[in-house]
C-alpha cells in the first residue's frame, strides 16, 4: 500500500527494461550493471540506503533471504534475525535484522520476490534511529516498485 503522506517526496522515476520506481530526486542514485544482473542504490545524505538488485538467475525468495542473512552474519558476527514474513498478497518475502557496528545499531530490511524473468532483492539499511526517520519514504518507494514489478 502506497503511503500517500510520502508520495510528494517521490518526484523522480527510475526506469529500466524490467521495472520502475519513484524516489526523492534530492537523494543520490547509482546504477551498477553486472553479468549477473542490475543493482540500483538510492542513498540519503545521512548514509541510509534503499538498494534493489535484479538477478538474472531465478532464485527462490526464501533462498535469497537466507543467503543475505548468512552474508551479514559472516561479515558482522552476532546479529539479531527477526521472524521472516510472507506477504503472499504481492509475493514478497521479508526479513529484518539488526547488528552492532562501531557502537551503533544498524537495521536491515530484506525483501525478495521471484518474478517470471528474474528475482528481485531489496535491501534497506541504516542506523537504527535514522532508518526510522526514512522508513515511510522507503516504504513508499517500495510500494511504487511493487505496483510496477508484478
Amino acid at each position: 500500500m502506497l503511503d500517500e503522506s510520502q508520495l510528494h517526496l517521490l518526484d523522480q522515476t527510475y526506469r529500466c527494461e524490467h521495472f520502475s520506481f519513484r524516489y526523492p530526486g534530492y537523494w543520490d542514485i547509482e546504477e551498477q550493471q553486472t553479468e549477473d544482473g542490475l543493482t540500483v542504490t538510492v542513498s540519503t545524505d545521512e548514509g541510509s540506503f534503499w538498494m534493489l538488485t535484479a538477478m538474472k538467475e531465478k532464485v527462490e525468495p526464501v533462498e535469497v533471504l537466507e543467503s543475505a542473512v548468512a552474508a551479514f552474519t559472516e561479515e558482522y558476527g552476532q546479529i539479531d534475525v527477526y521472524e521472516r514474513e510472507d506477504h503472499s498478497e504481492h509475493g514478497w518475502f521479508r526479513q529484518e535484522l539488526e547488528f552492532e557496528c562501531t557502537d551503533l545499531i544498524v537495521t536491515v530490511i530484506l525483501q525478495a520476490i521471484q518474478l517470471p524473468e528474474f528475482t528481485l532483492l531489496l535491501l534497506i539499511q541504516g542506523q537504527d534511529q535514522e532508518i526510522e526517520n526514512y522508513r515511510g519514504t522507503f516504504d513508499a518507494m517500495t510500494a511504487t516498485l511493487i505496483q510496477t514489478a508484478k
